[in-house]
């Protein structure tokens, strides 16, 4: 995704942006500094152009990951 511009992931819709009911607590649990690291330890580059925030849609809570785009591919 970076490597195309950037972009969104949001968790917790279905395919027509309905809210499932799950969790996310899980995802925005994570620590931006560990993914951070598991990106590195898995391309070798320290990426850590993205943010984890809550959203909400009809009432439902929803993870949605913010990623920036890239100069250089990685």
């Amino acid at each position: 995704m970076a490597n195309s511009g950037g972009g969104v992931l949001v968790i917790g819709l279905d395919n027509k942006g309905n809210p499932t009911g799950f969790d996310p607590a899980p995802v925005l649990d994570l620590d931006e500094a560990v993914v951070t690291d598991r990106i590195e330890k898995y391309t070798g580059i320290q990426f850590d152009a993205f943010t984890i925030s809550e959203q909400t849609k009809k009432g439902y809570r929803l993870a949605v990951i913010f990623v920036e785009g890239v100069s250089i591919p990685i």
